[in-house]
């Protein structure tokens, strides 16, 4: 059995890229008996689905960060 933070973290990876098998099978099994990773799950799926939709039709939208901010997101992944 994974823990919730485990599961979270495979939720969110699996809005970008195919799970192998085994984190599947896993995150499967944890969500069957988790009612609070399921809900996160189907949160996420729904929050993915809408953003694609916006970005879909709003295909103009660029969304541009100033420097300070690029310098702080920079060094808070340092950390």
């Amino acid at each position: 059995m994974i823990t919730c933070k485990k599961a979270a973290a495979l939720i969110d990876k699996k809005a970008e890229v195919k799970l192998s098998f085994m984190d599947n099978l896993k995150l499967s099994i944890h969500t069957a008996l988790c009612k609070t990773c399921k809900l996160y799950e189907k949160m996420t799926l729904r929050f993915d689905a809408s953003m694609s939709l916006f970005y879909k039709k709003n295909e103009d939208v660029k969304i541009t960060l100033s420097d300070e901010k690029k310098e702080k997101i920079i060094n808070s992944l340092k950390k």
